[in-house]
């Protein structure tokens, strides 16, 4: 489904260098998707992975209530971007939201806060925008109420890399 929508090779490999690694976890709620994520840095930095190179990237921001929350539980390993979008440190990974991120990369990324994207176009937009922003690692935690907008999206972007092939 990701690799049909970014048209990407991406495998699930964990060597650098030989795609990126996607996880996707269905969270019930709010309190599981911080959950989640706190796992996974968890284990991320257990696995030798540094702060710096985690990127937690929410849909509407430091504004979301899951990348607020991340903001202050894992200040110890991330921090958000100044306001002006520079970087507080180089020795601890980022917190921030989505557009405040492009341009930029991270060799781990957990896109968080997902139902708040934007509908249409422009939502499936920065969901791309934050999925290419991985390295390595992409991690998903999705909640029931984004789970059928990322269905939808697959099913479509699946019909359409099939129609662009049948063209060939």
């Amino acid at each position: 489904m990701i690799q049909t929508f970014l048209d990407a090779d991406i495998g699930t490999s964990q060597v650098d260098g030989f795609g990126v690694k996607v996880g996707l976890r269905l969270v019930p709620d709010f309190d599981e998707e911080v959950a989640a994520v706190c796992s996974r840095v968890s284990d991320a930095l257990n696995d030798g992975i540094q702060p710096f190179e985690i990127a937690i990237l929410g849909a509407d921001g430091i504004r979301g209530p899951v990348c607020r929350r991340l903001a202050r539980l894992l200040d110890h390993a991330c921090l958000p971007l100044y306001p002006d979008g520079q970087v507080r440190s180089y020795s601890h990974g980022i917190v921030a939201g989505i557009r405040d991120f492009r341009g930029m990369e991270a060799r781990v990324v957990m896109l968080v806060d997902l139902d708040r994207l934007p509908a249409g176009r422009l939502g499936e937009s920065l969901l791309y925008m934050g999925m290419s922003r991985a390295g390595a690692s992409l991690f998903l935690p999705v909640q029931p109420s984004f789970r059928e907008f990322l269905e939808t999206l697959a099913k479509v972007s699946f019909e359409q890399k099939r129609g662009e092939d049948e063209q060939r």
